[in-house]
């Protein structure tokens, strides 16, 4: 029996490792206009042909977009669109940004986690979870590292 030992990269709540966050003030250009984090995209696009959309768009930190957002209603999309909307955001963010894209490719083959205590979508709330923020992250380095071009491969829950 074989035991490999991977070392994990958990930026939830890490300062070191904050530049992962989608709450990372880090300004992106995504179809002709500019969000000024991942967060404000994604918390907008989940509300996109409504009112809420410029609302969200405009908040003054990723927080309030995330938590202004919980008052739009049930987002209607599934999470597979979510997690497009998502790649998108982050693709862009380490696309236009080549320090935070070096960090990336710094992580090397480190198993990248958001240990989100509550999230088990997006994080592994205490150790259980399909992290798929984390998975969104490897992915995107991936292919960064193979310089091939980058087509999510989204997660489909039933």
């Amino acid at each position: 029996m074989v035991i490999t030992m991977v070392e994990i990269c958990d930026f939830w709540r890490n300062p070191q490792l904050s530049w992962m966050s989608n709450f990372y003030p880090a300004a992106i250009v995504v179809d002709g206009r500019i969000w000024p984090s991942v967060e404000h995209y994604y918390q907008a696009h989940k509300f996109q042909g409504t009112e809420w959309f410029e609302f969200l768009a405009n908040q003054p930190t990723a927080a309030k977009a995330k938590t202004k957002s919980r008052k739009a209603g049930v987002c209607q999309l599934s999470q597979a669109q979510k997690e497009l909307i998502l790649f998108k955001a982050v693709k862009a963010k380490f696309s236009q940004h080549p320090d935070l894209k070096a960090l990336l490719l710094a992580t090397s083959t480190k198993w990248i986690v958001e240990g989100s205590p509550k999230d088990r979508y997006w994080g592994t709330a205490n150790g259980s979870g399909l992290n798929r923020m984390g998975e969104l992250l490897m992915e995107l380095r991936a292919h960064l590292i193979n310089d091939c071009p980058i087509t999510p491969i989204i997660h489909l829950v039933h």
